[in-house]
């Protein structure tokens, strides 16, 4: 005989499974659509729930969209910088290391274009909707999760003497990370309807702020 609290738990499960569709479904039309021209409606009817079943988990369409961008960044983004972290083979120096990270960023646009158009609708959005900060804090541990691994590769890249010691790590990392993942989302999002030349046009775009960031922070006399 099932116990009670079994039961509990079986319920739970089923009710846990059902917010991951929900998300997933929402990821799906928010990314082809946008945000702003879907409805909970919508995401319901995709997800054959019922609506009012996505408020009871949801209660705006912003907390909706955060999970959907949390579970975008741990389930599709972050994958291709645990590759760099777990993979033993890769040697170098810091510098080298610093590069594997930023060149993630061109096997995103080339892999995974569905995803940083995405994340361009919902930075547009949280500012549209004038998101208060506080609401992003677990957006934020979840995107932040590679900073330490890309500030160890620059830290190392200081002692090796491959990075000048003079650069700023914190700003260098904000400031390149934004300025790419920035890039190739705008890039992406009005890229819809492009032929091959402009393809290749748009990722060059890409490698030529990563040539740029290489050369600011490679010390010279290295």
């Amino acid at each position: 005989m099932t116990s009670n609290k079994d039961k509990d738990l079986i319920k739970e499960g089923v009710k846990q499974q059902r917010i991951d569709e929900v998300v997933l479904v929402a990821l799906e039309l928010f990314s082809t659509q946008g945000i702003e021209n879907t409805t909970m409606l919508m995401v319901a009817q995709k997800a054959d729930v019922g609506v009012a079943s996505v408020y009871r988990y949801f209660s705006t369409k912003f907390d909706l969209a955060l999970a959907a961008a949390n579970c975008l960044w741990k389930n599709q983004i972050n994958p291709y910088f645990d590759v760099i972290k777990e993979d033993t083979s890769l040697k170098g120096s810091g510098l080298d290391q610093v590069m594997r990270y930023l060149n993630v960023t061109s096997q995103l646009y080339l892999e995974l274009p569905s995803a940083l158009r995405y994340l361009e609708y919902f930075d547009n959005f949280v500012v549209g909707q004038s998101i208060d900060q506080s609401r992003l804090s677990s957006y934020a541990q979840t995107i932040g999760s590679t900073k330490s691994l890309f500030m160890k590769s620059l830290s190392d890249g200081v002692k090796d003497g491959s990075i000048r010691k003079d650069l700023d790590l914190e700003a260098f990392y904000y400031t390149i990370t934004h300025t790419l993942m920035s890039l190739a989302q705008k890039l992406t999002l009005r890229g819809d309807i492009i032929d091959e030349d402009e393809l290749i046009g748009k990722l060059d775009q890409v490698k030529i702020v990563i040539d740029m960031a290489r050369t600011y922070i490679r010390n010279p006399k290295g």
